[in-house]
């Protein structure tokens, strides 16, 4: 055989080599393109390189050294080759070549893959994973396949699952929409029902009024008649008199004179006399006037107690471990323990990172929706520390407004952080679907506004920056009319980045706020009914206070705006206190901030 030192076979000999299994080149089979490393079969039928077939050859026979048979041949060349063998030993050489090397021990090839830990193992690697389930590194691939295998149907199994718990949830949403529609329709019915039976109520009223009045009339017009009559009779005496004295006058005989007089004088006095009795006794004239009494405190009660929303939700849940949670960039979460007075921060680990000057609110489940900021119009819910992706809005906003209000967050204004363009424009988001849709459009293009729902009807905003000038215009929305309307009245000076909240039905408090010439310490009270502005006690300090505000338990919790301090305000008591400072070397200007809570079923 013409073969070279590396085992390379000789060209004149290529016609040999194609007939051993399929090869480019014979050094890619390293121990069977060397000539005393390829199989030979024996008669017994077993196999063993040349190498070692050299190593037993006597002359022209030849031992067996498994079976101790006895195999004759002149020459080791002279057994056939055992290509099974040849292709078998060629897919294991082409297998090592292709494994790869053990990081823990160089120069080991990987031969064993471990179930538990999903990793290749060497030989030294074995006692590492004592008592785990491995198997060969080839069957690693199949091991593999089927986990895959295993996933992917994990995979189809919770798709179906969310699928059907997503049909399920429409279906559910529909039968609420209906429930909805039933049960407005039936409280539409039932205060029909209520205001036909006020109006007959009214009417019955209003009859019996004029009733009471007639009689009074009738008893006056009485009265007339009888002074009519008095007066009639009193001008009949009036003229006897005078016929009396005319006949007096013609009079000679004063006895007789004196005795008619007498008699006419008696007659008369006792005629005053007896109508002087009458009206003695019938007394001044005193006509009752009827008014209508109605004990309005008592029957707005008692409307107030009509009827009654029964929901297996209803007084079941107590909110406990409240927070005041900032988020700022870098993903740093801090948080304020309203209970125990504490400052927390972490990093939160996160694919989605917050934006700055974003806006974030609270939603009823006790977490946080956080919206925008930067040049992004991105949507992250914050719940136990997660942070999950929502649907986009539908406009990039920045420094704009967030707020909850029957079952949608609605956000509004701002300005676009790609564009710079000042907006009018609005949307909200359906929490259930996780669908933003457009609503109309403030009357003024405006950021670094405060926002407040009022009365879980209305939208309030106040004051902002429409790009050249602060402003002191006040807008309200209507979320039944998706509707805005500028009020007449606005605030007592053009101020941006305050903050607001309505503690009570009808009031809106706003702390804070940029003034052209610094920061305002002030504090004031709106009564929306009225338009009066009432004057509370201001904070220690003037505050940008936009996003860093918090209500909750009758106190206004007040955060950073200008230094790093913080204080609280109690509403009822009109009493501020100091809070201990926060984390963070910064004014949290950029940051945006809401309550979050754990709900409980309450015991």
């Amino acid at each position: 055989m013409d073969w070279c030192t590396k085992g390379h076979l000789h060209p004149g000999r290529q016609r040999f080599i194609a007939s051993l299994p399929t090869m480019e080149c014979p050094v890619c089979a390293e121990i069977y393109a060397e000539r005393l490393r390829r199989p030979r079969s024996l008669l017994c039928g077993h196999t063993f390189c040349e190498a070692c077939l050299h190593k037993q050859f006597d002359r022209q026979r030849f031992l067996c050294p498994t079976c101790r048979a006895v195999t004759p041949m002149n020459s080791i060349s002279d057994l056939p080759i055992n290509f099974i063998a040849a292709d078998l030993a060629l897919q294991y050489l082409q297998r090592q070549k292709q494994s790869a090397g053990c990081v823990l021990h160089p120069g080991e090839l990987l031969r064993f893959f471990c179930n538990t830990c999903t990793e290749g193992m060497c030989a030294e690697c074995i006692i590492g994973h004592s008592g785990h389930f491995f198997v060969k590194y080839d069957e690693s691939v199949q091991v593999l396949k089927n986990k895959a295998g295993d996933v992917q149907r994990a995979i189809a199994e919770a798709a179906k699952l969310l699928d059907d718990r997503g049909n399920d949830a429409i279906e559910s949403l529909q039968k609420l929409d209906s429930k909805a529609t039933e049960e407005v329709s039936k409280i539409d019915s039932e205060f029909e029902v209520l205001k036909a039976a006020l109006h007959a109520r009214k009417e019955e009223l209003i009859e019996q009024f004029h009733s009471v009045l007639a009689l009074e009339e009738q008893k006056i017009a009485q009265e007339i008649e009888d002074v009519k009559a008095v007066e009639a009779e009193s001008m009949r005496q009036k003229r006897n008199l005078a016929e009396f004295a005319a006949e007096l006058a013609n009079m000679t005989d004063l006895e007789v004179t004196k005795r008619l007089l007498t008699a006419s004088l008696e007659e008369i006095t006792e005629q005053i006399q007896t109508l002087d009795s009458r009206l003695q006794a019938e007394g001044a004239l005193d006509p009752v006037q009827p008014e209508f009494i109605m004990p309005m405190q008592q029957y707005k009660a008692q409307i107030a107690s009509l009827g009654k929303v029964v929901s297996d939700h209803t007084d079941m849940y107590e909110i406990q471990q409240p927070l005041l949670c900032f988020f700022g960039d870098k993903n740093q979460v801090m948080t304020f323990d309203l209970t125990t007075k504490q400052w927390d921060l972490r990093t939160l680990f996160s694919h989605h990172d917050f934006n700055y000057y974003a806006a974030a609110v609270t939603l009823p489940d006790g977490s946080a929706l956080v919206t925008g900021g930067g040049s992004s119009a991105s949507v992250l819910h914050y719940k136990d520390r997660k942070v999950v992706k929502k649907a986009n809005m539908t406009q990039i906003r920045k420094e704009h407004a967030s707020v909850y209000l029957c079952g949608c967050v609605y956000v509004i204004g701002g300005y676009d952080g790609l564009t710079g363009r000042f907006l009018h424009e609005g949307e909200k988001y359906n929490l259930l679907r996780d669908e933003w849709s457009q609503i109309a459009p403030m009357n003024v293009a405006r950021c670094a506004f405060s926002a407040t729902s009022v009365n879980s009807k209305l939208i309030f905003i106040f004051g902002g920056y429409d790009g050249t000038i602060r402003l002191s215009s006040i807008e309200k929305y209507d979320h039944e009319e998706d509707k805005w309307q500028q009020l007449p009245i606005t605030l007592r000076s053009p101020l941006s980045n305050s903050a607001c909240f309505s503690p009570r039905k009808n009031q809106v408090i706003i702390l804070g706020g940029g003034l052209s010439t610094g920061f305002s310490l002030h504090v004031q009270l709106l009564d929306i009914e009225t338009g009066q502005w009432v004057s509370l006690p201001p904070m220690a300090e003037g505050r940008d206070l936009r996003n860093k505000v918090c209500y909750y338990g009758g106190k206004v919790y007040c955060v950073g705006g200008y230094n790093f301090k913080a204080e609280a305000f109690a509403v009822e008591m009109c009493e501020w206190e100091e809070l201990p400072n926060y984390l963070v070397g910064d004014n949290l200007d950029s940051w945006s901030s809401a309550l979050i809570y754990r709900r409980s079923e309450k015991k």
